[in-house]
């Protein structure tokens, strides 16, 4: 005897749902108990259309935190680069005084100059990527989830590696906001890709 039950399909990223009663999609994490509730008895049997631009808030919130740390580290880069440019005797005596007085350290010209590009390359590099993996979260592609996981996991890694070294508060919050990200992300892969699949 055939299964009568009429199948239900997620109306945000267009996976058939398990029998029964469900009230939260599990593959894209989103409500449903407000849209079933409105469907009429025949016409839960028909698959919905996906709406391609509903974009999950989660990832709204990381494409644009994404986007502005991309912008930021171009600041920080182009500061670096013209910091390289500017200093001077004058400048390098009044930056070892305050180094000195809260680190215990100072730097030779050579030194500065090495660390100022250095770090401006650095900065730039992430801008990049930064501003890239957030576009991609902002138009639903995967290669964008992909990237920015791998930014994720990066940043986790670094956190606790100066955790190691440093204990810092700071450290802790960036390892747990890194990884909140990065499991996110993972367990929205499934919206993702179907967002690719409906658009090619």
């Amino acid at each position: 005897m055939s299964d009568s039950t009429p199948k239900k399909y997620c109306p945000y990223c267009g996976h058939e749902l398990p029998p029964g009663q469900i009230w939260y999609c599990p593959y894209c994490g989103s409500s449903l108990k407000d849209y079933f509730e409105r469907q009429v008895p025949n016409s839960v049997s028909q698959q919905p259309k996906v709406n391609n631009n509903k974009r999950p808030l989660g990832v709204t919130i990381i494409s644009i935190l994404e986007i502005l740390f991309g912008f930021l580290f171009a600041f920080i880069g182009i500061s670096l680069i013209i910091i390289r440019v500017i200093i001077n005797p004058s400048m390098l005596q009044q930056l070892n005084s305050q180094m000195l007085s809260y680190y215990g350290v100072t730097f030779t010209y050579n030194e500065i100059e090495a660390y100022s590009m250095y770090m401006g390359l650095v900065s730039f590099i992430l801008a990049v990527i930064l501003l890239i993996s957030g576009y991609g979260l902002v138009k639903m592609k995967n290669w964008g989830r992909i990237i920015s996981m791998i930014v994720a996991i990066s940043a986790s890694i670094i956190s606790f590696i100066d955790i190691l070294i440093v204990p810092s508060a700071y450290f802790i919050l960036i390892l747990l906001i890194s990884l909140i990200e990065f499991i996110y992300l993972e367990r929205s892969r499934n919206f993702f890709k179907r967002a690719d699949e409906l658009k090619s």
